[in-house]
């Protein structure tokens, strides 16, 4: 974590403003040569490593660091939404999708239901 984005994470840690789990912007998780997104170990090494540098930088509490971003925004299917469950996340801010003008906001997507829109990644969560 560079130093701006330490300031970054120790000010909104400070105002109790969101801080949310993304990985290193250059590694992808799903959808790649390198990892299929099949991996629920990886999904779980990765998101739970940058929550600890999170903590550690930020000055947070790990357990208070509940929501992810897949990096890159490529979505990791199922393996990515069991491993959130089990490491405590309990929410996901990486699937896309356009309600329209009058619709109404998605986020945070929670795992307590499944997607309420047509899906058209080829790594969207089906269960």
């Amino acid at each position: 974590m560079d130093g701006q984005r330490r300031i970054m994470a120790k000010f909104a840690n400070a105002n109790e403003e969101e801080i949310v789990g993304m990985r290193a912007p250059q590694l992808v998780l799903g959808g790649d040569e390198q990892f299929d997104g099949t991996d629920a170990n990886r999904w779980l090494n990765e998101m739970d490593g940058q929550r600890r540098i999170m903590a550690k930088f930020a000055n947070a509490n790990e357990e208070e660091i509940v929501g992810m971003r897949a990096p890159q925004l490529v979505l990791g299917g199922d393996e990515q939404f069991d491993m959130m469950a089990r490491a405590g996340f309990l929410y996901d801010n990486s699937m896309s999708v356009n309600p329209g003008v009058n619709g109404e906001p998605y986020w945070p997507q929670t795992l307590d239901y499944t997607v309420p829109w047509a899906c058209y990644d080829a790594q969207c969560p089906t269960s």
